[in-house]
C-alpha cells in the first residue's frame, strides 16, 4: 500500500473527507456527476456512502500501486527480493538469566537503499515453561513502541507469525525484543546474513534508543526479507502520480456505479453513462501513468530501480 495516499483525495461536501491533502476532488472529474452525493448530510443513515468510498479508494490504491510496478518495467529495472534471512538458530540448551531488560535483535538498516521495505515474517522462541507475554517492535531513532503484539506461549519452541512491513526511510533502525522478566528462555546462537543485526538489550528503565542500546545474548530469532517497494519512490515524487490517482478513483467510482447499489441512489449517473465514462477515464489515465514515469531519473547506486531505458547515439559532425 502506497501510504502517501491516505487522504489524498477527498469527496465534496462528505465527512470526513473534505479536507484531502492535495485539495483534488472526485467531484471535479468531467462526468462525475454526484449532486446528490455532494448534498449528503453526515447523518449516521447515510454511513453506507461513506463506507463506499473508503472501499473504492483502497481499491484504486492497491490497483495504482500494481500498475505502476508493471509500467516501472518499461523504465527501470526493478528487483523484488533484495535478501532474506534468519537471525539466529537453536544450537545448544543454554537457559538466559531474566533480567529488567528489552531482549532481541535490533537491525540498523540506514546505509540500505530508501526505496526498500523491511519484512518481518516470524520469530522464533524457545519457552522453557508456558508464559504469556508481548513482542515490541521499536524505533530506535525515536524510542516510539510502533508494536505490541500479545502471546500465549507454551513450553518448547514457539514460531510467532508478524509479517508485518517498514519502510526504510521511515524506520531505519528497529528493535525487535521481547521483556526479558516475563520469559524464561533458551539462547539463539546468532547468525549475521547480511551484516546490519546484532543481538542486543536495552534496560527497561531507561528511553529505547539507539544510544541505550547493548550487545547480549537473546532468546530470539527474526526470520525476515528485505524487498523492494514502491511506496517511497512513489511518496518522493507524489505530486507527478495525482492526476493518475484520481483517474483511478474515477474508474474505480464508476465500477462502483456499475456493480453496485451502495451508491447508485446518489449519484445521477446512470449504468450506460458510468461504463462508457469508465472507458475514457482509463484511456486517459494509462496515460497519465506513462507520463509520469517516462521523464523519471533515479541515482544510478539505487539498488532497486536501475535505468532500463534504451540509449540512443547520434553523430555529431564538427
Amino acid at each position: 500500500m502506497i501510504d502517501c495516499l491516505n487522504n489524498y483525495i477527498g469527496v465534496r461536501s462528505l465527512e470526513p473527507y473534505t479536507d484531502p491533502d492535495s485539495g483534488y476532488y472526485i467531484n471535479d472529474l468531467q462526468g462525475i456527476t454526484t449532486q446528490q452525493l455532494e448534498d449528503i448530510s453526515d447523518d449516521a443513515d447515510h454511513y453506507e456512502v461513506r463506507l463506499a468510498w473508503d472501499d473504492i479508494y483502497v481499491r484504486a490504491s492497491r490497483l495504482l500501486e500494481s500498475d505502476i510496478k508493471n509500467a516501472l518495467m518499461k523504465y527501470f529495472k526493478r528487483y523484488s527480493y533484495i535478501s532474506n534471512g534468519i537471525t539466529g538458530q537453536l544450537t545448544e540448551k543454554e537457559t538466559l538469566t531474566q533480567s529488567n531488560t528489552y531482549n532481541g535483535v535490533r537491525f540498523n538498516l540506514g546505509y540500505q537503499s530508501k526505496n526498500l521495505v523491511l519484512n518481518i515474517s516470524s520469530v522464533d522462541i524457545y519457552l522453557n515453561a508456558d508464559a504469556d507475554f508481548s513482542l515490541y517492535i521499536y524505533d530506535l531513532n525515536t524510542g516510539k513502541r510502533i508494536e505490541e503484539i500479545a502471546y500465549s506461549g507454551v513450553i518448547g519452541l514457539n514460531t510467532l507469525r508478524i509479517n508485518k512491513n517498514y519502510a526504510i526511510h521511515r524506520y531505519s533502525d528497529l528493535l525487535v525484543c521481547y521483556n526479558a522478566t516475563e520469559v524464561s528462555v533458551l539462547k539463539m546462537s546468532e547468525y549475521k546474513p547480511l551484516g546490519f543485526t546484532n543481538m542486543v538489550e536495552v534496560a527497561t528503565t531507561t528511553d529505547i534508543l539507539s544510544a541505550n542500546v547493548s550487545g547480549a545474548n537473546t532468546g530470539l530469532s527474526v526470520t525476515f526479507n528485505l524487498e523492494c517497494s514502491v511506496s517511497n519512490f512513489v511518496c518522493q515524487r507524489i505530486d507527478s502520480f495525482k492526476d493518475a490517482f484520481l483517474y483511478k478513483l474515477g474508474v474505480e467510482f464508476c465500477n462502483e456505479r456499475i456493480y453496485s447499489d451502495r451508491i447508485n441512489r446518489y449519484t445521477l449517473m446512470d449504468r450506460e453513462e458510468a461504463e462508457k465514462l469508465r472507458i475514457e477515464l482509463h484511456d486517459q489515465y494509462k496515460l497519465l501513468i506513462d507520463a509520469a514515469l517516462k521523464d523519471l531519473k533515479i541515482e544510478e547506486s539505487d539498488e532497486c530501480f536501475e535505468c532500463n531505458r534504451a540509449i540512443n547515439y547520434k553523430m555529431m559532425l564538427p
